[in-house]
């Protein structure tokens, strides 16, 4: 299992005056990221969790922070990693979304009604982008069939033709990117992901007094960017697998406690860490007794599928009250190039059986009606088929379920009658000349409609691009977050430009209040006083000259009180 306080081994390229040209690019980036987007002005303090005061001297005290959020809804991520085939997911059934042209292109793989369909899986439901019943255009293998339900009853919504404008066939390429929420790599936004800026933003204090419920939680993936905060610390609490979390559920402990028979010195020294490790780990009475204080529904979960053995850990979670809001799950296998026939709808059924389930198990403590869960993919797959399989395309469908949600169709299906598609060169959909919904699109609506973060700190994720909001996603969308806007604050700091002696302190704040700014020394002295006066809304730079004032490499706090509240961020002088 990652630790929960992991670095990354290099800094982020940029981030250093050696690097060159990197570095000022890095820096104005960081600088328009971080305030200029937003008019100058955004906020840490009413995103996913309330700005808690923290008292340098007395750390711990900034705790259960999940607890005071201003929603208690949940968002449960499934990547579908592979490169799902959108087309055999949801098939176009009628004449009128292209099912010519769909068998045409696909002489091996097209999914036939009354063979891998039947009229039980056709999808009938309000389409949002017309304002008209679908007059069942499409279809789901029958192997999808436990979602109907879901279907029928207003709790799933797919999403057309999900992508971003400058698609990559790499399968990691394409992740880092739906995990960073940007397809640009030269900014740096592509060290971080979108989730982990949300929660840096909300936890400036992560790195000096960790709350007592992780801000997330990954079960069956280590490798994902999408919680990695522009510090490099992963805010999720990550299990590689379900055996990892059931170790420690049963243990309370990180490693196993392996009786030393030997004198070994290597092995004295592992044991020793272990104990540390063990001892120290921040999140495991919390995790145990929310998983201690529930339990799964009687034969609900399928045996075999390992994406129900995920999503039954997260349900038990949910139901035990843990104060968690974001977490991710995997399924993989999804990369058919071959073989793909009744493989890909196998895994498909695997999905289907999985996220019935968990909402029949949560639904038994009523908490269904807080859990919105989002499968996505990579990319999609070619239009066309290679005799066998499909090969690594870009856009496809993402689905979503939950009582949050108002239900059926959005967006607009793949142009099937595009002409590009003719052409050998165009195996996959040209997306400038379909009709796009970008990924952060759906993000968007889910951080402001779903989790109630305010919109300026939604734009600010995407280094301030605004993207469209899916409209009539979410049923009854969250504004919590606005009443609370304009008394938040936010502080961050990066290195000068042109002397790395000099750390700039930056910080904004919503509305006139008295600031102080100081650096402290581990133990909450003061070491530095940056700051103390009367400020009006506005955001501001002051420079630390550290060097010069003969201040020793080291790790130290920097601290600012505004008003009555006070935010804190680790400062690593070296």
């Amino acid at each position: 299992m990652r630790n929960h306080h992991s670095k990354h081994k290099n800094l982020r390229h940029g981030s250093t005056l050696e690097h060159g040209e990197a570095h000022s690019i890095d820096h104005q980036n960081w600088n328009r990221r971080q305030f200029l987007s937003m008019g100058s002005l955004f906020t840490a303090g009413s995103l996913l969790l309330k700005s808690t005061p923290v008292n340098a001297l007395m750390p711990n005290t900034f705790t259960n922070a999940l607890s005071n959020t201003n929603t208690d809804n949940i968002l449960v991520l499934i990547r579908l990693h592979g490169g799902n085939d959108g087309l055999n997911t949801i098939i176009p059934h009628s004449t009128d979304v292209g099912r010519t042209l769909y068998e045409s292109y696909r002489p091996v793989m097209k999914l036939m009604h009354n063979t891998h369909y039947t009229d039980n899986q056709i999808l009938s439901g309000y389409n949002h982008t017309s304002g008209s019943n679908s007059n069942s255009q499409f279809a789901i293998p029958t192997q999808m069939d436990a979602l109907m339900n879901l279907w029928n009853n207003d709790k799933m919504s797919i999403i057309h033709n999900v992508g971003h404008d400058a698609p990559h066939l790499s399968h990691f390429k394409s992740m880092d990117y739906w995990s960073a929420g940007t397809n640009d790599d030269s900014i740096g936004l592509f060290e971080s992901g979108w989730m982990g800026r949300l929660l840096d933003y909300q936890l400036p204090c992560y790195d000096i007094s960790l709350p007592d419920t992780p801000p997330a939680i990954i079960i069956g993936n280590s490798t994902d960017l999408t919680f990695m905060s522009p510090e490099g610390s992963n805010m999720a609490l990550t299990f590689t697998d379900v055996e990892e979390f059931n170790s420690l559920v049963s243990s309370g402990q990180l490693y196993p406690n392996i009786p030393n028979s030997t004198n070994c010195a290597a092995d004295i020294e592992r044991d020793f860490l272990r104990s540390i490790a063990n001892n120290g780990f921040t999140y495991n009475a919390a995790i145990q007794n929310a998983y201690g204080a529930s339990s799964n529904i009687n034969a609900c979960y399928p045996a075999g599928n390992e994406l129900a053995d995920q999503l039954s850990i997260v349900a038990r979670l949910i139901k035990g009250d843990l104060d968690t809001r974001i977490y991710m799950v995997t399924l993989g296998g999804f990369d058919f190039h071959g073989y793909q026939m009744g493989n890909h709808q196998n895994l498909l059924g695997k999905l289907s059986e999985a996220m019935n389930c968990f909402y029949e198990d949560i639904a038994a403590t009523g908490h269904q009606e807080k859990v919105i869960t989002m499968a996505y993919s990579e990319f999609g797959r070619t239009v066309k088929d290679n005799g066998s399989g499909t090969d690594h395309g870009n856009l496809g469908a993402v689905m979503l379920f939950g009582d949050g949600l108002s239900g059926g169709f959005h967006g607009s299906p793949m142009d099937l009658a595009d002409p590009s598609l003719v052409y050998s060169g165009w195996q996959s959909a040209n997306v400038n000349n379909q009709p796009l919904t970008d990924y952060r699109s759906i993000y968007a609506t889910l951080l402001e409609d779903w989790l109630g973060v305010h919109p300026e700190i939604v734009n600010c994720m995407f280094a301030g691009e605004v993207f469209d909001r899916i409209p009539y996603l979410i049923e009854n969308p969250n504004t919590a977050a606005t009443s609370t806007f304009e008394n938040a604050a936010t502080l961050g700091h990066n290195i000068h430009p042109e002397n790395a002696g000099i750390v700039q302190v930056k910080y904004a704040i919503k509305q006139e209040c008295n600031v102080k700014i100081c650096i402290l020394n581990q133990s909450g002295g003061l070491v530095w006083l940056l700051e103390n006066g009367e400020k009006s809304r506005d955001a501001y730079t002051v420079d630390f000259d550290w060097q010069s004032n003969m201040i020793q490499p080291g790790e130290y706090i920097c601290q600012m009180q505004y008003g009555s509240a006070i935010k804190q961020r680790r400062l690593l002088l070296q």
